[in-house]
């Protein structure tokens, strides 16, 4: 793990006071990455994360960003659930016109909801949640970059 600016500093001075007062040094990730978090994040982060988790609605994101930060909670939430219960709260998130279009299909797992939610997207005309592409106003072409 390569550390930058004032993490590292801070770190470096962990080091040294584990050095001058004669303990062991941190040699574990594992150790190196619970200090870090002591440090940085707030205390109550992972509850921040659940709660976020559980709230996380699509609204005007496209399927593709919502499946993203629905792993990103789900990863850093570190819950333990069924696939049947991580796959009814990715479709209990979707927007509403999904949702129903999902009703009747006979889902296992998320990557089937991902990717029937992507065809579903697709024909509805995702008039919700387009990625906007920035134009170029001399020549009136799309850049070609996202505008997020």
């Amino acid at each position: 793990m390569k550390l930058k600016g004032h993490a590292r500093a801070w770190w470096e001075s962990v080091e040294e006071q584990l050095r001058r007062t004669r303990r062991p040094s941190i040699s574990n990730r594992e150790e190196m990455k619970e200090r870090l978090k002591e440090k940085y994040l707030p205390i109550d982060y992972e509850q921040m994360v659940f709660e976020e988790m559980l709230q996380l609605r699509q609204g005007f994101l496209i399927v593709d960003q919502y499946t993203d930060r629905f792993h990103e909670l789900t990863v850093h939430s570190r819950i333990a659930e069924t696939d049947q219960q991580t796959l009814a709260r990715y479709h209990n998130g979707l927007r509403g016109e999904l949702y129903k279009e999902m009703l009747i299909a006979r889902l296992i797992t998320v990557e089937e909801a991902y990717q029937l939610a992507l065809r579903i997207e697709k024909q509805l005309g995702n008039t919700t949640g387009k990625k906007v592409m920035p134009m170029d106003m001399k020549s009136g072409h799309t850049t070609g970059f996202s505008a997020q």
